[in-house]
């Protein structure tokens, strides 16, 4: 009897701490489950595959520092090696350039001339280069000669009617200084600083003046013939310039004391190796 009451009580005792045992591995369990809902619920629930692969990333990541000062040496290696070639086919190419011109330089001077063998091509004459103004004065045309004769005719100057006619077989009456002198031109009536034109083509010989017909002009209009235009201002031509017909040389001044009473005009005077020449027998009609 006793010793089935002692069966009992040892059958209790360890229903007891059974009980108690799965009690506190059920409390275990709930507290385990209440704490992953709250991650959860959180938004930072732990995922071991995640952390497997950080711990791979992290580890690939240290084998490729590790390998980094390789590769870098590799990448030298490499670079080293491009140069060393490139060096090479330099020196290569610069061989062979020397080799050239040694072959050139040691080859008989027969070869040399043979210009069939060399295929030298003809080289284009090069013509030494002028200084500007003679280049000009070379391309530029020649001036014409300057022909006059007893056919040619004279353009009027000036507007103006003759006011003292040419006259060398007689004398005639100078109003201003009340003489009677010969006349070796003629005197055309003019106002100051009317234009005046050139008779002909010519050429510029002198340029100067004098008291009695004060600024003037003479053209060589060839053949021995010379015009002379008197009583200037504004000279507009130099000694050694061509001028063209009805060009402007200048313009018609204030008369000179010797001709106050005749008032402004343009003096003319033409010559032939230097005797007068009547000036009326070339001028045009008008």
């Amino acid at each position: 009897m006793s010793r089935r009451n002692f069966n009992k009580r040892t059958m209790e005792r360890w229903s007891g701490s059974i009980a108690a045992c799965l009690v506190g591995v059920a409390c275990i369990m709930a507290g385990v489950y209440m704490d992953q809902t709250t991650k959860k619920d959180n938004g930072y629930v732990v995922d071991l595959s995640e952390l497997d692969k950080a711990e791979d990333t992290k580890a690939e990541e240290e084998k490729q520092e590790e390998l980094a000062p390789a590769n870098i040496a590799n990448s030298d290696d490499v670079v080293n090696k491009a140069e060393d070639v490139k060096k090479k086919e330099v020196a290569k190419a610069a061989g062979k350039e020397e080799t050239s011109n040694a072959r050139i330089s040691d080859a008989p001077e027969a070869a040399v001339d043979d210009l069939d063998a060399l295929d030298l091509k003809e080289q284009p004459k090069v013509e030494p280069v002028q200084p500007e103004e003679v280049k000009q004065a070379s391309t530029s045309e020649k001036p014409q000669t300057l022909t006059f004769g007893i056919d040619s005719a004279l353009a009027w100057p000036v507007g103006g009617e003759i006011i003292l006619n040419y006259s060398m077989d007689r004398t005639v009456l100078f109003p201003t200084l009340n003489q009677y002198k010969y006349n070796p031109a003629i005197y055309i009536d003019a106002k100051e600083g009317d234009e005046v034109l050139s008779c002909c083509d010519g050429e510029v010989t002198e340029v100067a003046s004098n008291e009695e017909i004060g600024s003037y002009v003479t053209l060589n209009l060839g053949d021995g013939y010379t015009l002379t235009l008197g009583q200037l201002s504004d000279i507009r031509v130099k000694q050694g310039e061509r001028v063209k017909k009805g060009q402007v040389l200048a313009h018609v001044a204030k008369t000179t004391k010797y001709h106050v009473v005749e008032g402004d005009c343009l003096y003319l005077g033409l010559e032939k190796d230097g005797n007068c020449v009547n000036p009326n027998n070339f001028l045009v009609s008008r």
